[in-house]
């Protein structure tokens, strides 16, 4: 999990770092540096490191309607460039313009709807900016449906749930454990872990549903009518949660062994990201393979092959085969 975090801060660094340049900067010469890039930009518009050299120039102007004319023409250019839609959104935000910001994020998460990093930072950042609770929980909700059962969306549910902590909602947490669970999220065991613990800070009153409740009492006395030690009618918090968490287990260990099948290909993922330099062939290798593996399983995996193949053609958009493989799979 440390490695995975650690990817994700580098996947952020690699997409929008800039070589670091402590001279003092003249802003004649910028100007013109400017210009020329522009002229660059112009004559090649997929000229990448012109774009993010323009964009660092811009940035540091920090006057919100040229951030706008570099952002604009550079991420319809670039838009899987899930930091940049970040940063846009920001700057939007550093200027007073919230609405605006909003909408930077919903055009980013509809460039990039497959990527983990793009819903996380959009959720996150309605988090800690928006005083609505439901409007973040929509918005983490759309993030769940979209990329919750992705075997790296970690991310997504971590936030969630630290969301609802901080917001004193213990039933909502206890039911996103359960939801993360039985999702097929790579961390699955470290949720049950987690949800081990949080129960027991709680009575089993507090952590489910009354109907909830009252049905795992119902299907215990039902249990203990077959039992030797004769019926029971009632049970303390501990039995209680005992027999919910047994369920909550199962669950869990059915999804576990499901993408056991997977992490070899997932942990050869080295970068998950878009970016203009090329993969290497053994990182190429490992998508074909993931790919053959998944659509092996026939019909009933159709959803799983889609959504591999959306994130595959993040970090592979620049490589054809995979576009005409994933039409060839449609057409099928």
């Amino acid at each position: 999990q440390q490695q995975q975090q650690q990817q994700m801060q580098m996947q952020m660094q690699q997409q929008t770092q800039q070589p670091a340049n402590t001279e003092q900067k003249d802003p004649q010469t910028e100007m013109s540096k400017e210009d020329a890039l522009k002229t660059q930009i112009k004559n090649n518009p997929s000229d990448f490191n012109a774009w993010t050299q323009l964009l660092s120039i811009i940035e540091a102007q920090n006057a919100i309607e040229n951030i706008r004319e570099v952002f604009d023409p550079f991420l319809k250019e670039f838009p899987l460039c899930f930091g940049y839609w970040k940063k846009y959104a920001e700057h939007e935000q550093r200027h007073g313009n919230s609405q605006l910001a909003i909408d930077v994020f919903e055009q980013g998460i509809k460039a990039v709807p497959h990527d983990c990093n793009m819903w996380m930072h959009y959720a996150v950042n309605m988090a800690s900016k928006s005083e609505n609770p439901e409007t973040v929980r929509s918005i983490f909700e759309r993030a769940i449906e979209m990329v919750g059962n992705d075997y790296t969306s970690y991310p997504v549910w971590d936030k969630y749930i630290e969301f609802e902590k901080t917001k004193g909602e213990t039933l909502k947490v206890t039911n996103l454990y359960r939801r993360a669970v039985s999702s097929t999220v790579g961390q699955v065991r470290k949720y049950l872990d987690e949800l081990k613990k949080w129960i027991d800070f709680y009575p089993f009153d507090q952590l489910v549903s009354q109907e909830e409740n009252e049905s795992v009492e119902k299907m215990m006395i039902e249990a203990s009518q077959q039992s030797q030690n004769g019926p029971k009618t009632s049970f303390s918090d501990e039995e209680k949660k005992l027999k919910w968490f047994e369920g909550i287990e199962s669950t869990a260990n059915s999804m576990i062994e499901f993408i056991s099948h997977v992490v070899s290909f997932e942990d050869k993922i080295k970068r998950p990201y878009f970016h203009v330099k090329p993969l290497d062939e053994p990182q190429l290798q490992n998508w074909r393979e993931y790919l053959t593996f998944e659509e092996s399983k026939g019909k009933e995996n159709y959803q799983r092959v889609i959504k591999l193949y959306e994130r595959c053609l993040i970090a592979c958009c620049n490589y054809p085969e995979f576009w005409f493989r994933y039409a060839h799979y449609l057409e099928k």
